[in-house]
């Protein structure tokens, strides 16, 4: 082991420096971990929020259909005509499936409406549409 007393006064504050400049980086890197996760947090809640307003949506002309104010179509229609001009984020939207993964409303691509994209897959090889309705049946999870 070595004598720390022994060694010279520019080698101790070099090895002072080097250990202060280490433990600085380890708290940037916790602090920025932390920021990270934080962000994630926020952006989660975020979403969340906004899911819930579309499903206030969603529920507002289902109670229509109900009270007898409309036909089931119709409020199914509105809801959908609602639910396809909502933005959010940086350009971010609804979009409908059906369980069985065939598109009911999308805003952006309108051709994927009464189609089914089952295998679509996002640049990760993961699928989406699969993903979402298997989240949707076991009570809407987060899906990444």
């Amino acid at each position: 082991m070595m004598n720390f007393s022994k060694l010279t006064v520019s080698t101790r504050m070099g090895v002072l420096v080097a250990v202060s400049a280490l433990a600085l980086l380890m708290s940037a890197l916790f602090g920025l971990y932390s920021l990270r996760d934080g962000l994630h947090n926020a952006e989660r809640k975020g979403v969340k929020n906004v899911v819930m307003t579309g499903l206030a949506i969603a529920e507002h002309f289902h109670q229509q259909q109900v009270k007898g104010v409309m036909t089931e179509r119709e409020a199914k229609a509105s809801a959908v005509k609602a639910l396809s001009i909502v933005r959010f984020g940086s350009g971010d939207y609804f979009w409908i499936t059906d369980m069985s993964g065939v598109f009911v409303m999308h805003p952006v691509k309108q051709e994927f409406v009464g189609s089914t994209k089952w295998d679509l897959q996002d640049a990760n090889g993961r699928y989406i549409i699969r993903e979402a309705v298997q989240a949707a049946k076991t009570g809407g999870n987060w899906v990444e």
